[in-house]
């Protein structure tokens, strides 16, 4: 006997049918047939304008701009798919790249290899790019995974503001290109190396890897359209040119550690005598030949170490390298350079260091993660840096006449005779990182 219950496919104006009429093996075809009937419908409206108020994709932040820019799905599924054929081809050209990498470091290749089998990577809260954390259990970290799709306004950024758009403003930094942040990150702590400053910034590799915990834009589509989504897209694909970083434990952001010292209050002298002044003189140097334009104090760590005397000291460690190596000597940040140690001069062995700067050497890693665009920007870096290298400035000024390369003068604004004074007039009316007082 049938019951009275309300379904969605009671007898309609239509003329459609309730299941209720009918034998199970029935009722089962005719809602199969329903749910091909949405899957179609869910297809159908690819082709359709885009809509400002659904980000069917998840990027997130840019998404209005996105809709601004293309008049149909088709159009944003064509540029989709450019992006996702320029990766696929810069993944091919770094695979030989790796491969020479490794023979240079085969014990550490494999032991991130055997680790990265076993370990989950788990999306890290920190920064609005996308890195994971690889870990394995209830031990920490072993190390931060930064796959070069998942960057601020790539195509895969995870963390809302991704983008398969190339447009100059939309770049996190004038100067440096899309989609070279793995290899930045590399090239930074090889330039660490070079220098002899290895201990500064956590070991940095590039790799392929691959893993099912990587977000890519088909997350977001329904698995009923996956794959007419791929067919106009191109292949998904899980495998990605990544930077992998060593994990420093034990360690806390200096931003948090200057705050623990001011609720103490005595700021400036903690800093000044707590602070490795070697490590705190490398890490100037390790800036000034990245150009870094991140290097506020949320990007360096500070862990307690035991010093030469036996006594507790403070040492630093750079991360999160990937705004590094611009292209123009533009948007260089320095935090470091506002605190009180940045008052000391630069040391004799510090200056041997920038004489001796191995610009070949670093000249050849940059050519062969494809950073050829900023090598110039380099050159001129060093060749400042050895001219002031030979007067008797302090750390402070040193950094200030490098913050001037980005002025329209540049070069010879950094290594005129003006007044610090006149440096820090112009660099705060100038379109500039914002400069502190000291």
């Amino acid at each position: 006997m049938r019951t009275e219950t309300s379904s969605l496919f009671d007898p309609a104006v239509d003329g459609s049918v309730s299941t209720q009429e009918l034998f199970p093996v029935e009722a089962l075809q005719l809602y199969l047939a329903h749910l091909t009937e949405s899957t179609a419908q869910i297809l159908s409206s690819m082709n359709q304008t885009l809509d400002c108020y659904d980000d069917f994709l998840g990027f997130g932040y840019f998404w209005h701009q996105i809709c601004s820019s293309f008049s149909s799905k088709e159009e944003l599924y064509s540029q989709i798919k450019e992006r996702k054929e320029a990766l696929l081809s810069q993944k091919e050209h770094f695979k030989t790249v790796i491969e020479d990498r490794k023979k240079e470091d085969p014990l550490f290749y494999q032991e991130v290899g055997e680790i990265l089998t076993r370990a989950t990577l788990v999306p890290a809260l920190r920064g609005q790019g996308g890195a994971y954390l690889a870990i394995q259990g209830p031990l920490p970290p072993f190390f931060l995974v930064k796959p070069v799709d998942e960057s601020f306004c790539c195509l895969n950024n995870h963390n809302l503001h991704g983008s398969p758009l190339l447009f100059d403003w939309l770049k996190p930094r004038p100067d440096i290109r899309f989609y070279q942040s793995s290899q930045v990150e590399a090239m930074s702590y090889d330039a660490a190396v070079l220098l002899g400053l290895a201990h500064i910034t956590p070991k940095t590799i590039l790799m392929l890897v691959e893993s099912s915990h990587f977000h890519d834009l088909s997350d977001q589509i329904p698995d009923e359209g996956k794959r007419d989504f791929e067919k106009r897209t191109g292949p998904i694909s899980k495998e990605k040119l990544c930077s992998i970083q060593e994990y420093i434990c034990n360690a806390q952001s200096l931003q948090d550690k200057i705050q623990s010292w001011q609720a103490e209050g005595y700021v400036e002298e903690k800093i000044f005598t707590s602070v490795d002044p070697q490590d705190f003189e490398n890490m100037n140097i390790l800036l000034w030949t990245t150009y870094d334009n991140d290097a506020h104090l949320d990007n360096f760590l500070i862990y307690e170490k035991e010093h030469d005397s036996g006594s507790s000291i403070w040492g630093l460690q750079k991360i999160d390298n990937s705004l590094s190596f611009p292209e123009k000597n533009t948007g260089f940040s320095n935090a470091l350079a506002f605190l009180p140690n940045a008052a000391l001069p630069l040391s004799l062995e510090a200056k041997q260091k920038l004489q001796n700067f191995p610009l070949e050497d670093m000249q050849r890693q940059m050519e062969r993660l494809e950073l050829h665009a900023s090598i110039e920007a380099l050159q001129e870096r060093v060749e400042t840096l050895q001219a002031l290298a030979a007067r008797d400035l302090s750390i402070y000024e040193m950094n200030l006449r490098m913050m001037a390369l980005s002025l329209p003068q540049g070069k010879d604004l950094a290594l005129s005779s003006c007044s610090i004074e006149h440096l820090e007039m112009l660099l705060s009316t100038h379109d500039a990182p914002i400069l502190q007082k000291k």
